[in-house]
């Protein structure tokens, strides 16, 4: 699905049946569907597009039950994800254990190419309502006279690959492989 709004054109996939579209395949899709969209937005005089910034976003999802039970289990997808110890007789003080927990990781890109934001969020995903850890990455950056969007979109589809690659487990990048 493509998005336009005044300040940006998106390319959106969201996984349906059939596998995930990698990245080799979605730069061209975008690139093609911009540059259709550059020809209409001469011919309609609306001037010519100027970029100013890149963005590349990953969204992955653990569904509950299949790699972890409670948001203490999230250790198993992201070992370097702590949650404070609870020392005491929780029956007490807590009506259950933990309900949820969210995260949110900001990091400066390397060279000054931009930023890596990750979050990590539990949500319920309509319709069917499943409980899923849903961890996004975003890499962003400016549009320069050294890196245009193209060598933007690479370099954060790099910085986000590596990164996923780094802070998950093994378990949790096995899962992530059976469901793309």
């Amino acid at each position: 699905m493509i998005q336009v709004q005044d300040s940006r054109f998106i390319l959106n996939w969201k996984k349906q049946s059939a596998q995930y579209p990698s990245y080799d395949v979605l730069v061209p899709e975008f690139r093609t569907m911009l540059h259709a969209f550059e020809a209409f937005a001469g011919e309609a005089h609306f001037g010519a597009l100027n970029f100013n910034q890149w963005e590349v976003v990953y969204v992955d999802q653990f569904k509950k039950g299949e790699t972890w039970e409670s948001a203490r289990d999230w250790i198993k997808i992201i070992p370097g994800l702590s949650t404070p110890p609870v020392n005491i007789n929780i029956s007490q003080v807590l009506a259950h254990n933990d309900e949820t927990v969210s995260a949110d990781w900001r990091y400066s890109l390397t060279g000054q190419r931009g930023r890596l934001y990750i979050s990590l969020r539990q949500v319920r995903i309509p319709p069917s309502n499943d409980e899923v850890l849903n961890v996004t990455f975003v890499a962003r950056g400016p549009v320069t006279a050294s890196q245009g969007w193209e060598q933007g979109f690479a370099f954060g589809h790099d910085a986000v690959s590596a990164i996923f690659f780094s802070i998950t487990s093994a378990e949790a990048q096995e899962s992530w492989k059976k469901r793309s």
